[in-house]
């Protein structure tokens, strides 16, 4: 394999990834531009999704192995993302969904905490499908059986190059996790989403599922999603209680990779980068934003002082 260039990738037209990069430069990480890399610079410049060059096999092969090797260069340049108007987007990289993947990719667990609408699932589903292609097998514990499929309608939403992934790579690539409870089946990846809202019996099943890590019967890399809100149901108590015993990601990690342990990491949006707006509305709509409109969330206590500390009038 090819070394990544010393240089950045100053042809890529996706903003998201270069505004990261410089983001990072200001939080005073020196390897800022990893995001950037690319590892053949035969393929600089090309756009992917160009068919113009499809009949060119040598080029063709060093997109393919650029993409299969090198996931900084998959999300930047051959994910897209439809909206509901049908429009394709570049994909959007963000801080906390940055430093999930980094840790994943040096072998830790992550307990993500997010706002809705910040990419966080959609970022862990074109991730997931990335590793499904290359032969990993992927399982989801979701809140409901309907959750589960909507998984699926979410990694079929993810545009890619056309001859990178058949979608099906990623259904066949599928376990469903209570096969890891009966039979101590191995999966790579397991992805729990929106852990807050997870009832009693699935609770007790990732339980069991961590125990079984802890004891070493296997060894799949587990994934927490969860939204702030909601703070009385059981689900975000016990998401609370399983954040505490882990350890924070710190940006001091970018630089020191292999300071990266084989153990549980607490991700969570910085609150201070989320209200650093220019406007009362913008504040108020991150605000609601971070609290999923969740009336009762609202209306409580910790809404109030949380929004007396950031000046913000309800």
């Amino acid at each position: 394999m090819m070394m990544p260039l010393q240089n950045k990738y100053k042809e890529t037209n996706n903003k998201y990834f270069e505004n990261l990069s410089e983001k990072l430069n200001e939080k005073g990480v020196r390897n800022n531009d990893f995001i950037l890399k690319l590892y053949n610079e035969n393929i600089n410049g090309l756009n992917p999704h160009c068919r113009d060059f499809l009949l060119e096999q040598k080029v063709l092969r060093d997109i393919q192995d650029e993409t299969e090797s090198n996931l900084w260069y998959y999300l930047r340049e051959c994910v897209k993302i439809r909206d509901r108007e049908n429009k394709l987007h570049d994909f959007n990289l963000n801080i906390i969904n940055l430093e999930s993947l980094f840790l994943l990719e040096h072998g830790a667990d992550v307990y993500l905490t997010s706002p809705r609408a910040t990419m966080g699932t959609m970022t862990m589903c074109a991730y997931l499908l990335w590793k499904a292609h290359t032969g990993k097998k992927i399982s989801f514990v979701c809140t409901r059986k309907s959750d589960e499929h909507n998984m699926f309608d979410r990694i079929k939403e993810i545009i890619t190059t056309p001859f990178f992934i058949d979608k099906g790579i990623a259904i066949s690539s599928y376990i469903n996790y209570k096969l890891i409870l009966d039979y101590n089946i191995d999966v790579d990846y397991l992805f729990i989403d929106d852990f807050e809202h997870m009832n009693n019996s699935t609770i007790n099943d990732i339980f069991k599922i961590l125990k079984l890590k802890k004891e070493g019967k296997i060894k799949t890399q587990i994934i927490f999603k969860s939204c702030l809100g909601r703070e009385s149901s059981l689900g975000r108590r016990v998401a609370d209680d399983i954040a505490k015993s882990s350890s924070k990601f710190e940006y001091f990690y970018f630089d020191y990779p292999e300071l990266i342990e084989n153990k549980l990491y607490y991700v969570q949006e910085d609150i201070h980068d989320l209200f650093n707006k220019d406007t009362a509305e913008e504040k108020i709509e991150n605000f609601k934003r971070l609290f999923n409109n969740d009336e009762e969330t609202i209306n409580n206590e910790l809404y109030c002082n949380r929004c007396k500390k950031y000046e913000i009038r309800l």
